[in-house]
């Protein structure tokens, strides 16, 4: 009033509650002026009351309409988006962020709807979409489809979708079903699809009969009454609980309604009476909405139709009945453990397998049978298991019998609503026989891989007798001799103790000992037959095949070298029978014939190819003595230098544990390593004075010559590279190419070495012979610099233990 007065404003707007006659009060809007006398005096006020009663009132329950629909979007359990006409998806709650795996910042206005259905469901979504918003009565609302959360994992979802009138927009409320789906397959009713709408949503006043003041538009999938009709009184929503659970639903809201605080509770099960009198089973959700005052004004609930999980509740109950009958007569080991280990549960084969009596197991820990060291690690891989990623554990576990067995566990976790594990389930199987075939195969199969680089019968036989000592199996290859009528027994594999100890029994060496074919009856047929023979008491055979004045030992001898069984298996190339194969343990089962058939035609392949290299290797030998014979033709005065080297060098690389390949390589390198002397003239190989420095550049030329006559020859070793860095020096100062260190073949480092000591070492027709004292003296000046510390090493210490240089002149 005093603005108007004082003239600051010429008006006044505002809005206030006035009280009426009959004391009811109304909100108004009032416009107020006022009018002054020509004295400038004031005079009157002027109003102008406007009733904003209705409006208020309207604009309130909008406000509450828009709170519930945003309580109901944001609190109701199932994953719920509003998605634009171009999918995107504009708004959802966080049960969706759940399903999804993403945050609402990553979703709102950014994600696709379509980026989260599987491939497979793709085009028809995208037809119901467009089609929705063109002819919407001939899509359906509500149907299957799977899921993609951020994970890449699938799952079932049902999923009802509907255009928000007035909009091109929609809402889709997804029902996780994927739980549901497992259950029904662990039931073994995959066809049968539980039809149902999604949850619904009420909000029922805080009076008798609780009156519905709203209902979602899919109440009548559920209850068969329409949303009109709750919400107009034609039927209180106590009027469709069944009467038997109407007390006690009733008790529940009552005593949670009391309990200070409480914003929300859920009631157990209950069942309803539809409008065509059908019982379904619900459960809910309920909020509590207050006044101001805190006074119980409304309920808000969601509903869910758990008809088809009561049912099979009730078909589970019957299918773990008899699963229980299953598991208890299935031959397979059963237990269940809670988490701390006590175990609650183990099946009749359980109890057989180790001898126990029920009572004496349940209440026991599976940790008792673990050892302590073990245990936590035990404990720490069971908190990682879960049903699909179950623990597997393999042991050795005594059976009733004494044995010792291996066997296979598989430990899968259960856990309840709240995702907490409340007991563990093991299924135990004896893998003894299973393990030890695979260790078979195992075996054989790197026995087979290591006798493709073998040279020799002894190498061959020495891998495969190593590869099966491992496991306890013992093996005998017995060549034929040319007439097919005996076996040597050259190739043995038994302890060497034992294997002296029958030698001195029997008064053989069995290296040279020999017997007739025919006297032992399955040899023989093996031959004959060339097939693989399974004897399942070796007592007739090892008495046949030792001398008869030591019959007696047979028993003795079986025991000590554990062969109370036997496989002979026919060795056959070309289909000549070239010896036999035989494996002894007290282990073995007729069921390992065909894994030994195989590998001994793997073997004979690997003995007829070892003899092929050796033939070859004769040829190519004789070939090199050859070419080296000719060398030393041309330069007397080195006749043996080239031998004497090889020898030498191939000692030292004894003495540094190379292989026998690089040792054979090294070898046949000695003996021809100056061969490029050849294109040197012999007036200069044999020139008794001192060589000129052009002379010397000459004789240089021999380590490119070797090289070039040799790189073209296919030889099994590396021998033209050898010769041809055989002059090179650690440091670079050698010739031809100047090599430093590594990039110098460690065949030619030794080389070098050996040529050094021998040449210092023998007479030369340009100075006597230096002796081996002044040639050792040199390798050691030179040991690091210029030449291989090891290889130099390796022979100082051959001749400290006594090595001689055959011929050398010393």
């Amino acid at each position: 009033m005093n603005t108007l007065l004082s003239g600051e404003s010429s008006s006044l707007h505002f809005m206030t509650r006035l009280v009426k006659k009959d004391q009811s009060i109304v909100w108004a809007n009032i416009l107020l002026s006022i009018r002054f006398d020509k004295n400038n005096e004031p005079m009157y006020y002027f109003a102008t009351i406007v009733d904003l009663t209705e409006r208020i009132k309207i604009e309130e329950q909008l406000r509450e309409s828009m709170n519930f629909q945003k309580v109901i979007f944001e609190t109701t359990t199932l994953p719920t988006t509003i998605l634009d006409e171009d999918k995107t998806i504009l708004i959802s709650n966080r049960q969706f962020e759940l399903l999804s795996g993403y945050t609402k910042e990553e979703i709102e206005g950014k994600k696709k709807w379509m980026e989260f259905v599987d491939p497979e469901y793709r085009l028809m979504m995208e037809q119901y979409h467009e089609k929705r918003r063109i002819a919407p009565n001939e899509v359906p609302l509500q149907y299957e489809f799977k899921f993609i959360d951020r994970k890449g994992e699938k799952k079932d979802i049902f999923l009802s979708v509907n255009i928000i009138p007035g909009t091109m927009k929609s809402v889709a409320c997804l029902f996780n079903i994927t739980e549901l789906k497992r259950n029904e397959k662990a039931l073994q009713e995959a066809n049968v699809i539980i039809n149902r709408g999604p949850a619904v949503a009420f909000l029922w006043k805080n009076t008798s009969g609780w009156p519905v003041e709203f209902a979602s538009e899919n109440v009548d999938k559920l209850f068969g009454y329409s949303a009109k009709e709750f919400t107009n009184g034609h039927i209180a929503y106590t009027d469709t609980i069944h009467q038997d659970d109407l007390a006690r639903v009733a008790s529940e809201v009552k005593k949670y309604s009391n309990i200070e605080g409480l914003q929300s509770f859920t009631h157990e099960p209950y069942r309803i009476i539809t409008k065509a009198k059908e019982v379904k089973w619900i459960e809910d959700i309920t909020y509590i909405r207050r006044g101001g005052h805190g006074e119980i004004t409304h309920y808000e609930g969601i509903v869910y139709d758990i008809t088809a999980r009561k049912m099979a509740e009730e078909k589970l109950q019957i299918s773990e009945n008899n699963y229980r009958s299953v598991v208890e007569h299935a031959p397979i080991l059963m237990a269940n453990f809670l988490p701390d280990g006590t175990i609650t549960f183990v099946n009749k084969a359980y109890c057989d397998y180790f001898g126990i009596p029920n009572e004496k197991i349940v209440g026991k820990t599976i940790y008792s049978s673990i050892p302590e060291y073990e245990r936590q690690s035990m404990r720490d891989r069971l908190a990682n298991c879960s049903q699909e990623t179950p623990l597997f554990v393999t042991e050795n576990r005594v059976n009733k019998s004494g044995e010792l067995r291996w066997m296979r566990w598989t430990n899968s976790a259960f856990f309840n609503e709240q995702g907490k594990v409340i007991y563990f389930q093991s299924y135990g199987q004896d893998i003894h026989e299973r393990k030890r075939v695979d260790e078979l195969l195992y075996a054989l199969n790197q026995a087979a891989v290591a006798m493709g680089s073998a040279f020799s019968v002894d190498e061959i036989f020495a891998v495969v007798a190593n590869q099966l000592g491992e496991l306890a199996i013992t093996c005998q290859l017995f060549p034929v001799d040319e007439t097919k009528k005996r076996f040597f027994t050259k190739y043995l594999h038994f302890d060497q103790k034992l294997i002296a100890m029958v030698e001195k029994w029997l008064q053989v060496d069995h290296e040279n000992y020999s017997f007739p074919i025919d006297i032992v009856e399955p040899y023989q047929n093996a031959i004959q037959e060339k097939k693989a023979i399974f004897i399942a008491d070796t007592k007739y055979l090892v008495k046949k095949v030792i001398p008869s004045v030591a019959a007696k030992l047979t028993d003795p001898i079986i025991k000590s070298f554990h062969s109370s069984k036997s496989i002979v298996t026919p060795l056959i190339v070309d289909d000549d029978v070239i010896g036999i194969f035989s494996v002894q343990s007290d282990h073995l089962r007729e069921e390992d014939v065909p894994i030994f058939t195989v590998f001994a035609d793997q073997l004979a392949s690997a003995w007829k190819k070892v003899e092929l290299l050796q033939d070859l290797k004769k040829t190519i030998d004789g070939t090199i003595l050859t070419i080296a014979a000719t060398v030393e033709m041309r330069d007397p005065y080195t006749a043996g230098h080239q031998t004497r080297v090889a020898d030498l060098a191939v000692a030292i690389a004894r003495k540094m544990n190379l292989s026998e390949t690089q040792i054979e390589s090294i070898h046949m390198a000695g003996i021809i390593h100056d061969l490029g002397k050849i294109n040197v003239p012999a007036e200069i190989l044999s020139k008794p004075g001192k060589i000129s420095p052009l002379e010397f550049e000459i004789i240089k030329t021999h380590p490119q010559v070797g090289y070039d006559l040799l790189k073209k020859i296919k030889f099994p070793w590396p021998l033209a590279q050898i010769v041809y860095q055989h002059h090179e020096k650690m440091d670079g100062s050698g010739y031809p190419q100047g090599l430093k260190e590594d990039n110098i073949m460690i065949e030619a480092r030794i080389l070098c070495v050996a040529d050094i000591v021998e040449a210092m070492s023998s007479h030369r027709p340009y100075r006597p012979s230096l002796g081996i004292d002044k040639a050792l003296a040199q390798i050691r000046k030179d040991r690091g610099t210029l030449l291989d510390a090891k290889a130099v090493d390796a022979c100082l210490e051959l001749f400290d233990q006594g090595y001689e240089l055959l011929n050398a002149e010393h």
